[in-house]
């Protein structure tokens, strides 16, 4: 760097420009700031002896890339900015850190091994209220409503197979079995109270399995948060879960029948007579630890009826309304009904581009149509356990271990060791 004027000596640069740092003040020519920056622009590659440079004096104001940019006008091919002499700067003042923030549990992901569209809002889930011998109403989700669950026969032979093979493992019982494109039904009954155990072996490994069927490898098969378990109070909610679930593929337009649904739906006359069997699929289930084939047999809720013939005659009451009212639908909005065959064929990377309200409730009890005051016992005794709950989970988390835990207690009992009252 020179002080005010190009000095001959040292190797001459390839021609172009060249930014020239100036130290100390210059007299510039009348009308122009006096500044500290300079562009030397080399004319032509001569031995320094005879170079000959321009210097063009640029004001502060005025210095190339310091001036605003036009509409319309793109940063590139512009001459660069000629940088100044570093700055000190204090150090900013120390501020509190903010106060936390309490956020809800939400993931969205773009791709797999992507973070862009990522979000993590970490919470602890509310305790649920478990007890020997309950019913519930399952659903399951798949991400971005993609057709993951599109009902060929290795999906059916898969599903049934785990689902088999699960309720074998936790003793569940199973009512009803249900699988749309994007979503499936359960309505069991838990006499053990791991119902949630029995759902994340029955999730984790038929997510897995899917990947390899599908050779799905761009994201996650589960929607985050769309477990929904719902506990069931009274036999109308029973028989109107069971019904639900059998009526789904005509409430979706894609069959005028339930019967007609290519996938897994089992109609009312194989309910207490049926069992669904399945041999091991050749793909995912490696190893001795799994089954060569499994069955699961098709339960009556009969502890909600007297009998068996009460029990089905009720589901064909509830069967019947429920029918009635999803072709109804279909008929007002005027839709055209799918169908069996196109229906298997989908693509199964596709997604439903039907209309789905966010952000409805999500009820953890049902008691089903014209039950209110049974609907509102069960949402006092949930509100109940939860506020109970949380004063033994304090004390338990400040070194108590004496505390006992309400009533209807699962997990801190069974992983932690915790005390909790006796059910009556």
């Amino acid at each position: 760097m020179t002080r005010g004027r190009c000095t001959p000596g040292g190797a001459l640069p390839s021609p172009g420009e060249l930014s020239v740092h100036l130290v100390g003040e210059a007299a510039w020519p009348e009308g122009a700031l006096s500044a500290k920056r300079a562009l030397v622009e080399f004319g032509s590659e001569m031995p320094w002896t005879t170079c000959s440079v321009r210097v063009r004096i640029l004001p502060v104001g005025d210095a190339l890339g310091s001036r605003p940019r036009a509409n319309g006008e793109s940063s590139r091919g512009r001459r660069p900015t000629i940088a100044e002499p570093p700055r000190s700067r204090r150090p900013p003042p120390l501020r509190p850190p903010p106060p936390p923030i309490r956020r809800r549990k939400y993931a969205r992901s773009h791709g797999a091994g992507s973070d862009r569209g990522l979000r993590w809002l970490v919470v602890v889930p509310a305790p649920r209220y478990i007890e020997p011998n309950a019913t519930y109403a399952i659903c399951r989700r798949i991400e971005g409503r993609r057709f993951l669950l599109r009902p060929d026969d290795k999906l059916t032979e898969l599903f049934v197979y785990l689902l088999a093979v699960c309720a074998a493992n936790f003793g569940v019982t199973v009512h009803m079995a249900t699988v749309m494109s994007t979503h499936f039904h359960l309505v069991v009954t838990v006499p053990h109270g791991n119902v949630s155990e029995f759902m994340h072996a029955l999730d984790t490994h038929l997510a897995c399995a899917i990947q390899v069927l599908r050779r799905y490898v761009i994201g996650v098969v589960w929607a985050p948060g769309q477990l929904t378990i719902v506990q069931l109070h009274t036999a109308e909610a029973v028989a109107h879960q069971i019904a639900y679930a059998m009526v789904n593929p005509v409430k979706a337009g894609l069959v005028w029948r339930p019967a007609q649904w290519p996938g897994l739906n089992p109609t009312l006359d194989e309910l207490g007579r049926g069992t669904l069997s399945a041999g091991k699929p050749d793909f995912y289930f490696t190893g001795k630890k799994w089954a060569a084939a499994g069955s699961v047999k098709l339960e009556l809720p009969t502890q909600w009826f007297a009998d068996e013939e009460e029990a089905r005659e009720a589901i064909a009451q509830e069967l019947e309304v429920q029918l009635a009212e999803a072709r109804a639908e279909i008929r007002a909005r005027g839709w055209k009904v799918l169908g069996p065959t196109r229906a298997r064929n989908v693509s199964p990377y596709r997604r439903a581009k039907t209309f789905e309200a966010r952000g409805t409730l999500r009820p953890h009890v049902a008691a089903g149509p014209g039950q209110t005051e049974a609907r509102i016992a069960a949402i006092e005794q949930l509100v109940e356990f939860r506020e109970k709950h949380r004063e033994a989970k304090r004390r338990w988390c400040a070194g108590d271990r004496d505390v006992v835990f309400p009533r209807g207690t699962y997990w801190m009992g069974k992983h932690h060791g915790a005390r909790v009252e006796p059910l009556p």
